[in-house]
């Protein structure tokens, strides 16, 4: 169990929705101690990499497509044999069924989702010094193209993975997304293995240990995809039910486990209550905005929109931007990102947006209407 010291307690995003609401005791304890985890990688995805690159001149830009390739032309080495058989293997806690339905979840509340993900979760969490470290020497959101580019690519792979025909069954697009995302996060690890040096790191308060895309990082971010999107809606007032919690908290389970996060660190293995404790416990041990944080929140929320800050002033679509992440994340989080408090207008805007995500959202319970609504967004949305 994680133990907090008082120095950490400050709390950056508001839990009483959970507490009131869904029942869960505010003093549920983290199933996962954070601590350990920062210096722990993914040691098959890292290992294939290397086996790799060992076996070719250079290492090819799209990585995963070259192991399947060489798999498929019987070159692989064991080392890469080994991880796309531990990415094939379906472990036997998986239940098909409870993941459809976590899948149905999306489908209902897909536009409130999204738009939690990208508000919420995403220009809310560049809070953590150490992995906005990682973003910044990677060059990640450098350049407006990309970063629409890569906000597009984690939509599809989401939209993908809620598929209920194939998403997430070994071979599946959702399937080959995640991995290729997987060993992304392997390339970077190595990257920087090759220039580490320990340091002192102020954010972390020690001797700076950690390796980026750590297991504690990776857990921060699954639980981003899950419970901050579950507490995101309570911000809409739509409230998913014990069922829908635990099976979008099924979903995310599996989806964690492709990514690489080990199975006896995966807090959303015990349920939606503990993964309730355990963001808290994470927000509370690394999340310290800064300046850099604050730079990378704005940078996302102008590309996604048609105005950009210029000076102290900023455009009326961006102004709306600003306003429904303020609406998400909440004041103690947007003020310490240095969100710019926004005009009424914009404000009354933004309230109206939520409210028309709260209606779609609120049709798709409507028998006739529902399944046809639900069958639309998938059509468009999966490929």
């Amino acid at each position: 169990m994680t133990s907090l010291s008082s120095s950490s307690e400050r709390e950056w995003v508001d839990f009483t929705p959970a507490y009131k609401i869904f029942r869960v005791p505010s003093t549920t304890p983290s199933p996962i101690d954070f601590a350990p985890l920062v210096t722990h990688g993914d040691p098959p995805a890292d290992t294939a990499l290397a086996s790799l690159t060992r076996a070719l001149p250079s290492c090819p830009i799209r990585i995963f497509d070259t192991i399947l390739d060489r798999c498929a032309a019987g070159t692989a080495t064991p080392e890469e044999l080994a991880f796309m058989d531990e990415a094939r293997r379906i472990p036997n806690w998986v239940d098909w069924a409870q993941i459809r339905r976590g899948q149905e979840v999306f489908w209902r509340h897909t536009a409130s989702m999204c738009m939690v993900l990208l508000y919420g979760t995403l220009a809310g969490g560049f809070s953590n010094p150490r992995i906005n470290k990682t973003l910044v020497s990677t060059g990640y959101l450098s350049d407006p193209v990309k970063v629409k580019r890569r906000i597009f690519e984690t939509a599809q792979m989401v939209f993908d993975a809620a598929d209920t025909q194939d998403g997430l069954q070994p071979g599946s697009e959702a399937w080959k997304s995640v991995l290729r995302v997987r060993l992304l996060h392997a390339s970077v690890r190595a990257r920087a293995k090759k220039k580490a040096a320990s340091r002192y790191d102020e954010a972390v308060g020690d001797l700076d240990v950690s390796v980026p895309i750590n297991q504690a990082d990776m857990i921060g971010t699954a639980l981003g995809f899950q419970c901050s999107v579950i507490m995101g809606l309570t911000r809409m007032c739509i409230y998913l039910n014990h069922d829908d919690r635990e099976s979008y908290t099924h979903l995310w389970r599996y989806m964690a486990h492709l990514s690489g996060i080990k199975e006896e660190y995966n807090p959303l293995a015990y349920g939606f209550a503990s993964t309730v404790a355990c963001l808290r416990t994470y927000l509370r041990l690394y999340f310290a905005p800064d300046p850099i944080g604050a730079r990378l929140s704005a940078t996302v929320l102008s590309h996604v929109t048609k105005d950009s800050p210029k000076d102290q002033t900023i455009g009326f679509q961006h102004e709306l931007g600003v306003a429904i992440s303020r609406i998400i994340i909440g004041p103690t989080l947007a003020d310490a990102l240095d969100m710019p408090k926004v005009g009424m207008k914009s404000r009354l805007k933004a309230v109206y947006v939520v409210f028309l995500l709260w209606l779609w959202s609120t049709l798709t319970y409507v028998p006739w209407l529902g399944p046809k609504l639900i069958s639309r967004r998938k059509k468009v949305l999966v490929r």
